[in-house]
């Protein structure tokens, strides 16, 4: 860990400022929040001129979260928050500038807004590298991020192993600690989640590939008994060419699934009554897309995904599949789909880690199932799965 302390004076660093890793490249973890006019359509223009800044790279950027302003003045519309990892060279005083002005840019006057006020856009950088940073305009890690669910769930989302160099703990951690010291009277009952989310009862089955949503779907549907959402995949006409190397094909690959999900679990169009199962989870969208695009594919892709969330039903509960990635390669190889054979151990590996982090901060229980240990097709075993889903459900 390196600790620095000291000002910056006229663009350079002084005191003990100088040397250190910085002139080299660093991660960097940046908040974005913002709560007037198209604020994910703002967000997004943020992440793309810090894309085109010489001297950064933006790596990966988290999914966007609706939340309620904290503090402030009343009235406020709600914010939509989010986090990116960015690979840089500047110094921490050259890349608080660029923030700053990209903020300025993008219609933020500082000067005139209200403390905890609404505003256009708001950058802030969280974490660099396992340095500390500590100047008169400057403190990293910032100094309220362990403090804010808004910046520490999207946070969560690309970095859960990102290690606070003061407090010692991973981002994970300090999240699981601020959900345990939130008051309880700010828990809402699951009866009053109910009634607010409203409608069927939907159970997403989600994993990687070949974890077998489908055969689980299938028997969950026929044994609650549900009926079956199917992901529409044979009806994808881009996804056999997005799978074998055509990379021109993803980006229309994921906008159609995108958009597939989006009318089949729309909100608006959800029924009143009854309980539903899908072999798939909106939240493997943005998995799939953080995995599969290139950089400006996904700046595209987040410009429409970011509208999207809201309208979509949310999960009474989330079934969770998993299996080896060992495991996983042998079965789609068994089950031959041509479309998959580009499919490979590290891209295996990310994803059942991006679907680790979606389970760990769900919005709803959820239940995880190791398929190597749990045979469906075995009836005491599928009896139990059965008992354990009824019982969340």
């Amino acid at each position: 860990m390196l600790r620095l302390r000291g000002e910056f004076v006229g663009g350079e660093q002084s005191g003990l400022l100088c040397g250190g890793p910085f002139g080299m490249k660093q991660i960097v973890y940046i908040a974005l929040g913002g709560n007037l006019a198209d604020r994910g359509e703002t967000l997004m223009m943020a992440l793309r001129k810090l894309s085109e800044t010489a001297g950064i790279e933006v790596q990966r950027v988290s999914q966007f979260i609706q939340t309620e302003p904290v503090g402030g003045p009343e009235g406020q519309a709600k914010y939509l928050n989010g986090a990116a990892r960015i690979e840089t060279d500047l110094a921490p005083q050259e890349l608080l500038a660029t923030l700053q002005a990209i903020e300025r840019q993008l219609g933020r006057d500082r000067a005139k807004e209200q403390r905890c006020g609404p505003r256009t856009c708001d950058l802030d950088i969280l974490l660099i590298g396992e340095s500390v940073v500590e100047t008169e305009k400057l403190t990293v890690p910032h100094p309220r991020m362990h403090e804010r669910g808004f910046v520490l769930r999207p946070l969560a989302e690309i970095a859960p192993e990102a290690m606070h160099p003061v407090l010692g703990k991973t981002v994970a951690e300090l999240l699981a600690d601020l959900g345990q010291r939130q008051p309880q009277a700010e828990k809402r009952p699951a009866e009053q989640v109910d009634r607010e989310r409203g409608g069927a009862k939907l159970i997403s089955v989600v994993g990687p590939p070949a974890a077998g949503k489908t055969t689980l779907a299938e028997i969950l549907a026929a044994e609650l008994p549900a009926q079956l959402i199917r992901e529409d995949y044979q009806g994808n006409p881009f996804l056999a060419e997005s799978y074998t190397g055509s990379a021109e094909f993803r980006l229309p690959s994921q906008l159609y699934f995108l958009m597939s999900r989006l009318k089949q679990l729309s909100a608006a169009e959800w029924p009143a009554s009854g309980v539903y199962v899908s072999d798939f989870g909106f939240c493997q969208d943005h998995i799939f897309a953080n995995l599969c695009l290139g950089k400006e594919d996904f700046r595209i892709y987040q410009l429409v995904a970011c509208h999207v969330p809201h309208l979509v039903h949310s999960p009474r509960l989330m079934v969770c599949l998993d299996a080896s990635v060992e495991t996983l390669l042998s079965r789609i190889a068994e089950r031959g789909r041509a479309f998959e054979r580009a499919i490979n151990g590290e891209f295996l590996s990310a994803m059942r880690e991006d679907y680790n982090t979606v389970t760990a901060w769900a919005g709803c229980p959820v239940v995880i199932v190791d398929t190597e240990a749990v045979d469906v097709r075995n009836a005491e075993q599928r009896a139990q799965l059965l008992a354990a889903v009824r019982q969340k459900l």
